[in-house]
């Protein structure tokens, strides 16, 4: 290979996007930031979906609260906004869904409707693992 198409080739490289996931491999402080603002929610989050007590909505509530304040203060590479944007819609999911649901959770269809917008939230947070728009 010439010395050219080493460069050519370096620069095309240089043009896409990092992905998040390698963005976040060089970035150990930030990773480590997100992964606890998702240690918040997600075990709360898992125990109210077995349980769909209103005591474990509350706490999971609680924490998708939690866990969007923290994420809003964090600072993050510009490679990885996406990737914080989507995780930020999907707390905004799960703190409107359970709010909803706890505001009438014997009203017709109301586990169905926070089951379908928890899943909405949840294909939001898929894209900011995976790098996907």
């Amino acid at each position: 290979m010439t010395p050219v198409f080493l460069a050519a080739a370096a620069a095309f490289f240089a043009q896409i996007p990092a992905s998040p996931l390698a963005v976040s491999a060089s970035s150990p402080a930030v990773a480590a930031d997100i992964e606890r603002c998702d240690a918040m929610l997600l075990p709360r989050l898992e125990r109210y979906e077995r349980s769909r007590s209103a005591a474990n909505a509350r706490s999971a509530l609680r924490a998708a609260r939690a866990a969007r304040e923290s994420l809003e203060r964090l600072s993050v590479p510009s490679p990885l906004e996406d990737a914080r944007r989507e995780e930020l819609t999907f707390f905004n999911h799960v703190i409107i869904g359970i709010s909803g649901w706890l505001e009438a959770p014997g009203r017709p269809g109301a586990r169905q409707a926070l089951d379908a917008i928890l899943r909405r939230g949840r294909a939001h947070r898929e894209r900011a693992v995976s790098g996907r728009r």
